[in-house]
């Protein structure tokens, strides 16, 4: 990423590594250091799918473990999340595998001195910024000493739980999609008056994975605001669910239609 000075050393350290193991390396160094850890991890994840279309690879391996999951999942809870937030790190989407992820990094260090097999450390790690190292190095041990001892195995667990959950309510949605929407000419409309079958938490989910078609995320409430109107509007009312997008009643059915914006 160009963003830490030792970052050459851990490529030639890597280079010589794949020399002697024989494993093609494909490596690449980013002109300007990205300003904050999203733009770089967008960056690191194009460099990945590129480096796998080149070698015509099916699967991007990652080096993610529980640790990482207890941080992840405390850190979603801290900042506000949802059931498929609180499902934390999966271990496989998009093309992205995550072998390691049951494993706890001391199992994964005390396997490799046991195989005598070294490794660099990133220095930024020991730092408390950003936010996500003091929950590391600060935070987690904190809660295991003083308040929970098994807090990081909770947290996994917690985690585990959530995206059973969360599996479980996306098929229950899925499901439910298909008696509520109906597309006709690449606009989809709602069966208003069989909403009431349904439980909130799968209409909820229904409408949400609808909108994300557009590129429109609800919040909690604005996704209440938008099924009380769906259920309690007259025939021919509209209520703006962004710039582009709209909710227009006709009788039995909610029609979802982009707006057409004005040049300025």
């Amino acid at each position: 990423h160009a963003m830490r000075p030792t970052s050459e050393g851990d490529a030639q350290w890597v280079r010589g590594l794949c020399a002697a193991w024989q494993v093609p390396l494909a490596s690449e160094r980013l002109a300007a250091a990205p300003s904050s850890e999203d733009e770089a991890r967008t960056a690191r994840y194009d460099f990945l799918r590129h480096a796998a279309a080149s070698a015509r690879a099916e699967l991007i391996a990652t080096g993610h473990h529980a640790d990482d999951q207890a941080e992840t999942v405390l850190f979603r809870i801290l900042r506000g999340t949802g059931l498929r937030g609180l499902a934390g790190i999966v271990p496989l989407a998009g093309g992205v595998l995550r072998p390691l992820l049951p494993l706890w990094r001391e199992e994964i260090e005390e396997y490799a001195r046991s195989k005598r097999l070294a490794w660099r450390i990133d220095e930024t790690n020991l730092q408390l910024d950003p936010a996500r190292n003091r929950l590391r190095r600060e935070v987690l041990p904190l809660l295991e000493q003083q308040v929970a001892p098994g807090a990081r195995r909770s947290l996994v667990s917690l985690a585990e739980i959530a995206a059973e959950a969360e599996e479980s309510l996306e098929h229950a949605a899925a499901e439910a999609a298909e008696q509520l929407v109906t597309w006709q000419g690449g606009e989809p409309s709602l069966a208003r008056d069989r909403l009431h079958l349904y439980d909130s938490a799968i209409t909820s989910r229904v409408l949400r994975n609808l909108l994300r078609h557009f590129g429109v995320v609800l919040d909690r409430t604005g996704t209440r605001r938008a099924l009380q109107f769906i259920t309690d509007a007259q025939s021919g009312r509209r209520m703006p669910l962004s710039s582009r997008l709209c909710i227009e009643i006709e009788f039995d059915r909610a029609h979802f239609r982009e707006v057409e914006v004005p040049p300025p």
